[in-house]
């Protein structure tokens, strides 16, 4: 209720709930529960593992049975990187279900995740963090360069949050 309020007062009507991997792994039930009892506010993004090998099936459960319109998958380990075989069924199960999929790498990662960018032209993924991108510096930003070079990928969203922004004095 506290989320609804403070929606309320900045006047925001609707929004996503997404699954923290860390904190609950792929356990979704917490996101679907929110956006199950508020409909009208909240709607679900879940995790899956894709190193699971019903990871497809799961995504497909979350979408079918509880509701949820959108997946996330984390690469946080470093055994295992957005370009590895496994993800790409579970890609491929999001196109099908017509949900976007967010996906989460560090940005030495970054030139593994257009590798999937490429694998998976039909389906739209988030860049979550935008990948945590080297702000320091200031403009022209030239590290970014690596993130630049994706924007020629149509299937691509960034998704940004707070933190990763550069603070004013930077601007």
């Amino acid at each position: 209720e506290q989320v609804i309020a403070d929606m309320d007062r900045g006047g925001i009507d609707r929004a996503l709930l997404v699954q923290a991997q860390n904190a609950y792994r792929n356990d979704n039930r917490y996101v679907v529960d929110m956006a199950r009892a508020y409909p009208d506010r909240f709607k679900a993004v879940v995790v899956v593992d894709a190193r699971e090998d019903d990871a497809a099936d799961q995504l497909e459960r979350w979408v079918s049975e509880h509701g949820a319109v959108g997946g996330r998958m984390m690469f946080q380990t470093p055994d295992f990187h957005a370009d590895d075989p496994k993800v790409v069924p579970v890609l491929e199960r999001a196109r099908r279900l017509g949900i976007p999929m967010c996906i989460y790498v560090w940005w030495r990662d970054l030139s593994r995740f257009a590798t999937l960018l490429e694998r998976t032209p039909d389906q739209i993924i988030a860049l979550d963090h935008m990948g945590h991108p080297p702000l320091e510096g200031g403009k022209p930003y030239e590290p970014l360069a690596p993130l630049m070079a994706l924007a020629r990928h149509t299937n691509l969203i960034l998704k940004d949050r707070k933190s990763t922004r550069l603070n004013s004095s930077h601007t």
